[in-house]
């Protein structure tokens, strides 16, 4: 089975991915992994491949210059977000080499990732997404798979959103953030005539209102206590 098939504690069954690599600058696949990733995934989607001619040179670990046979514009459905990656493609005995997902995409969709918060030592990935004026108007998050080799996998297969997929890790996230901001309580969370919300944290020492811009569920007055730390 090809890398983007690789096994991970979380998944029953296979599912199209891309390894996270935050080390590489540009984004790569074989083009063995490639086909299978447009039969399996983007041509059932309804959507394709763009390709195009390039020059570039790849370097691996091994040191040898590889030529790239083409650039390609891969259509990724993550957390109900087409998210298109950009990369390069290898061939002749790097044929295999799996889907990598860059610094640049990383950057370019706002990235943020949580490490071990999740059983089995998987993680959270956080999406933004910008209107045309740069403001934050939807945030998604997604479950990333921790495999045996110690690799994050990001699934690229989930063209529709899943509720309560979200719903469940976003409350992993506002749980994990109020563990890092040392909050015992958030004592008050309401919403306001327009789209923002606000979050009162309280802590031994001070409290902080944080606005959040219609990204949290519009509940009123949520009590929600969190495990103080032992003296």
């Amino acid at each position: 089975s090809t890398p983007l098939y690789s096994s991970a504690a979380s998944d029953v069954y296979k599912r199209q991915r891309l390894i996270v690599d935050p080390g590489t600058s540009n984004g790569l696949a074989g083009c063995q992994t490639l086909h299978r990733h447009n039969n399996d995934n983007v041509k059932p989607s309804g959507r394709h491949i763009r390709v195009s001619q390039t020059k570039q040179i790849i370097i691996g670990m091994s040191g040898v210059p590889t030529k790239a046979v083409a650039h390609v514009e891969l259509p990724c459905g993550v957390a109900g977000q087409v998210m298109d990656v950009h990369g390069d493609v290898v061939g002749g005995d790097a044929g295999l080499c799996p889907g990598l997902l860059c610094s640049p995409t990383l950057c370019k969709y706002r990235i943020g990732i949580l490490s071990n918060c999740l059983p089995q030592g998987d993680g959270i990935a956080i999406l933004h997404s910008e209107n045309q004026y740069g403001e934050i108007v939807a945030v998604r998050f997604v479950r990333l798979l921790l495999t045996d080799s110690g690799h994050f996998l990001m699934p690229t297969d989930q063209w529709k959103e899943n509720e309560r997929e979200q719903k469940s890790l976003r409350d992993q996230v506002r749980y994990y953030f109020m563990r890092c901001l040392g909050a015992n309580e958030v004592i008050c969370k309401r919403k306001f005539r327009s789209t923002h919300h606000r979050m009162r944290v309280c802590t031994r020492t001070s409290v902080t209102d944080i606005v959040f811009d219609g990204v949290l569920e519009p509940v009123s007055y949520t009590h929600l206590t969190l495990p103080t730390n032992r003296e």
